[in-house]
């Protein structure tokens, strides 16, 4: 585990899940509210995803961390499952880079939701609420 910087970064790299651009032992240097424009790259980022309904994409709890060489995002994705209906809520982690946004998703499993928070925690940034 010398390799990863914390214990929810070696259990997602393990998992077969790249958590982001951006070291999580990286702290932000300014935490605020997501741009419009960073929301937009969020949700054309979700449009080019494998989601079943990517049009169908809502965001909430967007929470965005100034780093020195990106910005790294944590917040709330929900989306239409094969039956038309909502799925709910589930976390997520991105990156900006330039204009570039990298969106790391992870589904309902509670671990997974738990990793994503200590991740973004690990930034400086709040965990989503449960």
């Amino acid at each position: 585990m010398a390799q990863y910087g914390t214990a929810a970064e070696y259990e997602c790299q393990t998992a077969g899940i790249a958590m982001s651009l951006v070291p999580p032992s990286a702290r932000a240097l300014n935490v605020r509210a997501a741009w419009p424009r960073e929301e937009q790259g969020v949700q054309e980022a979700m449009r080019d995803s494998d989601l079943l309904d990517p049009f169908s994409v809502q965001l909430r709890r967007l929470r965005v961390g100034d780093l020195q060489a990106a910005v790294v995002m944590c917040g709330e994705f929900n989306a239409k499952n094969a039956y038309g209906a909502y799925m709910g809520f589930q976390p997520f982690i991105g990156t900006v880079m330039g204009d570039h946004v990298r969106i790391d998703r992870l589904g309902h499993e509670p671990r997974m939701a738990q990793l994503l928070n200590e991740a973004c925690l690990e930034t400086g940034l709040t965990p989503t609420p449960r």
